[in-house]
């Protein structure tokens, strides 16, 4: 699908570059650069997002795992419990705000190919006019006017899926060490 998408993009930017006459021009130039600046912003955004996303997932799916194996040795006299279910809800959380977020990215992309392939058609269809029209919005929309739509239930999800992570990092944490602490006191017969 992203080949798709790339493949109209490409074929989109074409029919909006300059002419060869209009490469000499310093402004022209200018506007190119600035253009690929922000195109390799947005793919560097992409990629750290999703490794965002994929380090959220083995985190929080790891600590699920560990701290369940582990809860035994952990905590033998299974003090503090409500701790640990915090922490294995936050992490749940954490993973299902993460997937939701992938699949509104997901829906978003799949609809903006749909809307990059009808504009093709009709490019195709009506390309004299389709020429005219890229001239005219090139020179008419400014450089700075371009912008990412945010998504703000996106970001919403995103920055609930950090804040669950990290609040069942804590609340982990906490359980780890008073139920430590609790145990060392048994054994030590009462005293830290």
């Amino acid at each position: 699908m992203f080949a798709v998408a790339y493949d109209l993009l490409t074929r989109l930017k074409m029919a909006n570059e300059p002419t060869p006459e209009g490469d000499d021009d310093p402004v022209e130039k200018v506007r190119k650069s600035l253009d690929q600046a922000i195109e390799r912003n947005l793919e560097r955004g992409i990629e750290s997002a999703s490794r965002l996303d994929r380090t959220l997932i083995t985190l929080s799916g790891g600590a699920l795992v560990l701290s369940m194996t582990f809860i035994g040795r952990v905590a033998p006299g299974k003090s503090y419990l409500i701790l640990l279910f915090v922490a294995w809800a936050c992490f749940i959380a954490s993973l299902f705000c993460v997937v939701l977020s992938m699949h509104l990215i997901q829906d978003k992309l799949d609809k903006a190919v749909r809307k990059a392939a009808a504009t093709l058609r009709l490019i195709d269809e009506n390309l004299p006019a389709a020429r005219e029209a890229a001239k005219k919005i090139a020179r008419d929309t400014p450089l700075s006017m371009k912008q990412v739509t945010p998504h703000t239930a996106i970001e919403r999800l995103n920055n609930c899926a950090l804040a669950s992570f990290l609040v069942g990092v804590v609340m982990l944490g906490i359980f780890v060490g008073a139920s430590l602490w609790a145990s060392s006191s048994t054994l030590s017969g009462g005293c830290p």
